[in-house]
């Protein structure tokens, strides 16, 4: 399949430390998704889109990717608060929803204050997170996710 001269597959590779293998690809094709896991036989990949937004989540087992529930609002570009298959965070994606994995099902939670799409995150888990930056037009302000809520920080560069 391809969207404006780009090819979109749903091919999957893991790392063993010196080379790329790849395994069984995903269930469904999909650009500008979003992923999450800490070893090459757990991970979670969800999100993005064909165009449109997808809501798809799908987890790996280390053989095969099954889809599970799926994100509450489809979206692309979207930041991933780290952490692994059982708990992460899906943050932005052109929108300011915010929703928390935790294993099973995706639950909306706290909105962060601006709509951001390509957003670097840092953090461990679906409990302590950054969303840096990205947005409509490039952005200085850092949000950072804590139990229930995002807080907005702006940092000069200067």
């Amino acid at each position: 399949m391809a969207f404006g001269g780009i090819s979109i597959t749903g091919k999957a590779e893991t790392w063993d430390g010196s080379s790329w293998t790849e395994v069984a690809d995903l269930n469904t094709a999909r650009i500008d998704l979003s992923g999450s896991g800490t070893s090459n036989s757990s991970a979670l990949a969800f999100g993005g889109g064909t165009p449109p937004a997808s809501n798809t989540t799908e987890t790996w087992d280390g053989s095969s990717w099954t889809e599970v529930n799926n994100l509450n609002t489809a979206r692309t570009e979207g930041g991933t608060g780290g952490g692994s298959a059982t708990a992460t965070l899906m943050i932005g994606g052109g929108s300011a929803v915010t929703e928390s994995w935790d294993g099973t099902n995706w639950t909306t939670v706290a909105s962060m204050a601006k709509a951001r799409s390509n957003n670097a995150t840092a953090g461990l888990g679906n409990t302590a997170n950054l969303s840096i930056g990205a947005g409509a037009s490039p952005a200085a302000a850092t949000e950072e996710w804590t139990i229930p809520s995002f807080t907005t920080k702006t940092f000069d560069t200067d």
